[in-house]
C-alpha cells in the first residue's frame, strides 16, 4: 500500500526538478488509487480502514496538484477534468473548487465560475480561498454587467473582511498569551517550513525533558538538572520566536484585508452608481482592528 505514496513522492521530487511530464504521468497513476482494493470476502481491518481512506486522499491530492499544474498552464480542459475528480467528502473538495472557478473563467465562463465561487464562499467560510475569492465574485458580476449583484456581493465582502479582521485580532491576543498548541494551530494557516522546524525541535525537547525525569524517579542528576534547565531556555527562545512570527504573518492578513475592503467599497461605489444610485450602509464601512 505504500508504493501511490512513493509514487507521489517521486512526483513531487520531479517537479521539483522541472521535469512536468514525468511528474504528470506519476501523479495520474496516482490518481487511479480511488477504488476500493479491499476483499469483498470478509470485514477489513481497522488498520486497512485506515489505510485506504489515507490512500484515497492521496488520489484526491495528486487530482487537485494535476488540476493545479494544467490550470497555471491554461489547460482548462485538463484542468476541469482533474478538479472535477475531487469528491465533496474530500478534504481538498474547497480547494477543488477555487480551481475550477479559474478554469471556467479562463475559458469565458463567467457564470459557471460565479456559481463555483459563490458555493466555495458560502460552504467554506473559514477557508483561506474564500478569503482570496471573494472580490473576485462581485468582479464577476460587474462583468456580466450584473451591478446589483456585484453590489450586493460587494457588500457581503465587505462585512465578511471586517468579520474576519476581529478574529484575527483575537488570534494575535492568543499568540501573544497562548499555548503552543494554540499557536502551532494558528501557524498551520501560512504554512511556514522555517516554523514548522521550530515547532519539530521544541516539542523535541520538551520530549527531551520528559525521557530524562523519567529515568531519575527520585530525583534528577545535576547533568539531568542541567540538560533540562538549557533546553527550558531554549524552548523558551523558540516561543518567543513562533509567537512574533504569528503575529507578524497576522497582521500582516489584516493589512492585506484592509487593502482589499477599500478596493471593494471604491467597486461598490461604481458599481452602484453604473445600478443607479443608493448609498453604502454604515455597517458595510470596514473598521481596522488592533
Amino acid at each position: 500500500w505504500v508504493y501511490p505514496f512513493a509514487l507521489y513522492t517521486r512526483a513531487m521530487i520531479s517537479l521539483k526538478k522541472g521535469n512536468e511530464k514525468d511528474a504528470e504521468g506519476q501523479l495520474e497513476e496516482v490518481t487511479k488509487y480511488t477504488g476500493s482494493v479491499l476483499s469483498f470476502l470478509r470485514k477489513p481491518t481497522s488498520e486497512e480502514e485506515s489505510r485506504q481512506r489515507q490512500t484515497l486522499a492521496l488520489a484526491h491530492r495528486a487530482s487537485l496538484t494535476l488540476g493545479f499544474m494544467y490550470l497555471e498552464n491554461d489547460e482548462y480542459n485538463d484542468a476541469i477534468k482533474y478538479l472535477l475528480a475531487i469528491p465533496k467528502e474530500s478534504q481538498y473538495y474547497a480547494n477543488a473548487l477555487f480551481g475550477l472557478g479559474w478554469a471556467y473563467a479562463g475559458m469565458d465562463r463567467l457564470v459557471r465560475s460565479v456559481v463555483i465561487w459563490e458555493t466555495l464562499f458560502s460552504s467554506y467560510p473559514n477557508n483561506p480561498y474564500s478569503l482570496e475569492v471573494a472580490p473576485y465574485i462581485g468582479n464577476a458580476y460587474t462583468q456580466l454587467n450584473a451591478y446589483g449583484k456585484a453590489v450586493e456581493h460587494n457588500g457581503i465582502s465587505l462585512r465578511y473582511y471586517k468579520d474576519v479582521s476581529a478574529k484575527i485580532s483575537v488570534l494575535k491576543n492568543e499568540a501573544r498569551h497562548g499555548d503552543i498548541e494554540k499557536i502551532s494551530s494558528i501557524i498551520n494557516m501560512f504554512g511556514d517550513n522555517e516554523v514548522y522546524t521550530g515547532l519539530r525541535l521544541y516539542r523535541g525537547l520538551l520530549q527531551m525533558e520528559e525521557y530524562l525525569g523519567q529515568l531519575s524517579p527520585g530525583g534528577n542528576t545535576p547533568d539531568a538538572e542541567s540538560l533540562i534547565r538549557s533546553s527550558i531556555k531554549r524552548r523558551e527562545v523558540i516561543l518567543d520566536d513562533i509567537k512574533a512570527i504569528a503575529i507578524a504573518h497576522l497582521g500582516k492578513l489584516q493589512s492585506q484585508l484592509l487593502e482589499t475592503s477599500i478596493e471593494t467599497s471604491i467597486r461598490m461605489a461604481q458599481n452602484l452608481r453604473l445600478e443607479g444610485g443608493g448609498q453604502i450602509s454604515s455597517d458595510m464601512n470596514f473598521i481596522g482592528h488592533d
